[in-house]
Order: structure tokens, then sequence, then C-alpha cells
């Protein structure tokens, strides 16, 4: 978008700076969706019939992937349209390590994963999560996209 200078060409449309912002949640949103359906597919057809692995498990494996994939959009959007694509792709590094270490950490802490409770808790509420995080980037990215000189 950047070096096609899409910014100049799309706010010389009839279209609004929301719907610019929208339109890139959106896509990602799709753009997830297929994805782990494609998978879903391809997992379901050809490995599953090999493996220990169940249906159940196979749809909530899915649903974390759609889920870790929407947190990921909803924290690299907000800091492509605040620092643009270049900076963004060292901060996307720290994205993915950090949470990675801390994992690490915790695990040679030998701190206890939570129980089985608590896991289904997160999982019947994280729809509710995954929108208020989702709503919470796209009004960020808005309001610096909106203040953004182009």
């Amino acid at each position: 978008d950047d070096m096609s200078k899409w910014d100049r060409y799309a706010l010389a449309m009839p279209i609004s700076k929301k719907d610019i912002v929208l339109s890139k949640y959106i896509l990602s949103i799709l753009l997830s969706l297929v994805s782990i359906l494609v998978s879903f597919i391809i997992t379901y057809l050809f490995i599953l019939p090999r493996s220990d692995m169940g249906r159940r498990e196979l749809l909530l494996v899915a649903y974390i992937i759609f889920f870790i994939s929407l947190v990921y959009v909803s924290i690299v959007l907000p800091l492509i349209y605040k620092f643009g694509v270049e900076k963004t792709r060292i901060i996307t590094m720290c994205v993915f390590a950090i949470p990675t270490m801390m994992v690490f950490a915790f695990y040679k802490m030998g701190l206890q994963l939570p129980s089985k409770k608590q896991l289904l808790f997160l999982l019947k509420v994280s729809p509710l999560i995954l929108i208020l995080i989702l709503i919470c980037s796209a009004l960020f990215s808005y309001i610096t996209y909106k203040n953004k000189d182009i």
C-alpha cells in the first residue's frame, strides 16, 4: 500500500477512512476463515483418518488457530497504521517472540497449567473476548488513520 500510494488513491474515491480501515479487518477475517476451512478440510480428509485425533479436537484446534490469527491481526494492523509497514516488521517479530519466551519461561519455572474447568471457561468466553479485541483494534486503527496526514 505504501509503495503504490494506495492511500492517496483510495481517499480520492468516495470512500471514507472508516471504510478503508474496516475493509482491511473484513479482508483479514475472511482470509483467516478461508485458511482455516481449507486447512480443516485437508486435515479431515487426509490426516484425521490416520491419527488418533477426533473430530472435536480438530474443530477445537481449528478454532484456536482462527482465534490466534485474528488476535495477531488485531495487534499488527494498528501498528501498521501507526508506524508503517517497514517498522512494523520488526515489531511483529516481538509480537511473536515475547509470548513464546514467556510461555517457555513459565514452563521452565514449573508453573502449573490451567485446569480443564478454567480452559473450558476461557473457550466459552473467547468469542466475546475476540469480538472485543477486534472492536478495540479497529477503533484504534481508525483513530490513528484518521489523524494521519496522507
